[in-house]
């Protein structure tokens, strides 16, 4: 065997391995496959993937001549701009990851790592005080009149959502979440029946629906 090919297969192997660790992270514990597509995440990962399985290996297997007085510093570039392109792309998709769901107005929305601001962190109760790190956890904030959220909200520029300190616990809100709640059959009015009734056999005992708001696809919380 060729110190080309065995090049290949090592440089092929560990990525491999490196983009099998993330994607299982991704899956797993990361996102799951409904939130991951609500916000668009599942484009960073293939793009990811891509860069660090196929095309950096591709790309020194292309370059690597045994004789060649550059390779190393070839096969360095290409390998330190896969590693990069890998720690920006994973960075930004921790970043991202949705840490709560958080019921507000009528609405379940999908709070992304990033948009939380911890300025009062301190203020807010000890479950809310840490972010889940296996997945998303459904939260709430408490029910106000419209001028209330313009006048607290304006003041700070800051949505009610984004702050951990003003987390209640879902059950909290439960009387304002059945009210608002929407009957399943009008879920029929944006989808396809077929596909609705799919649902229904999947989760019998849900009843009603909310609206679940996101960066790229709004969804629903099935209740």
């Amino acid at each position: 065997m060729s110190k080309r090919i065995r090049f290949l297969k090592i440089h092929f192997g560990l990525s491999v391995l490196i983009g099998g660790i993330l994607t299982l992270w991704f899956f797993f514990i990361g996102y799951s496959i409904p939130l991951a597509k609500a916000l668009g995440a599942i484009q960073i990962l293939l793009l990811v993937i891509v860069i660090d399985i196929i095309i950096g290996p591709i790309l020194c297997f292309i370059i690597y001549r045994e004789n060649k007085k550059s390779l190393k510093f070839d096969l360095s570039l290409i390998i330190f701009l896969q590693i990069s392109a890998f720690t920006f792309g994973s960075y930004n998709l921790i970043q991202g990851r949705p840490a709560w769901i958080v019921y507000n107005q009528g609405n379940f929305d999908v709070v992304q790592r990033v948009e939380l601001v911890t300025d009062e962190l301190s203020k807010a109760t000890n479950e809310f005080k840490t972010i889940p790190i296996l997945g998303p956890k459904f939260t709430a904030v408490k029910t106000r009149s419209f001028n209330e959220i313009n006048h607290e909200e304006k003041a700070k520029s800051i949505s009610f959502i984004q702050q951990p300190e003003k987390y209640i616990k879902l059950n909290v809100e439960k009387e304002n979440i059945l009210k608002n709640s929407k009957p399943l059959d009008e879920l029929n009015k944006y989808n396809d029946k077929k596909d609705i009734e799919k649902i229904k056999q999947q989760y019998p005992s849900a009843e009603a629906w909310l609206p679940l708001r996101s960066t790229t696809y709004n969804m629903v919380v099935l209740i």
